[in-house]
């Protein structure tokens, strides 16, 4: 709440803590991904809970390095290879063996780890 008002205020530390918040959820995405636990619940409108089948919509959007519209497009089942999907409660998610899938049919999986700190190259 806290990051939210000071995001609203226009400060530099919301906008690095929303970031932050960024990285959490691509590593607990990641986890998830690689058949780890949830360690980090979603409290945003869209994603209320998380799945313990898969990955919900934004988790994928950010494994993909897309916008979350380009994933429910992605979705579509009139497209040629669509991305599979199922409804879990208010929830759309991918089980986690469509998700690799289709990051591997788009040459983003195996993702691969970066590592980056500045200073110290």
């Amino acid at each position: 709440m806290l990051a939210h008002e000071w995001l609203l205020r226009g400060s530099n530390a919301g906008l690095a803590i929303f970031r932050c918040r960024q990285v959490v959820d691509l590593a607990n995405a990641r986890n998830i991904l690689e058949g780890g636990e949830s360690y980090f619940p979603y409290f945003s409108p869209n994603n209320m809970a998380d799945s313990n089948d898969g990955l919900v919509i934004r988790q994928m959007a950010l494994l993909a390095a897309m916008e979350e519209m380009s994933i429910r497009a992605a979705a579509n089942p009139k497209r040629a290879n669509p991305l599979k999907t199922i409804v879990e409660g208010k929830n759309t998610v991918i089980l986690i063996a469509d998700a690799r899938a289709w990051l591997e049919s788009k040459g983003l999986y195996p993702l691969e780890i970066v590592q980056f700190c500045p200073g110290l190259e």
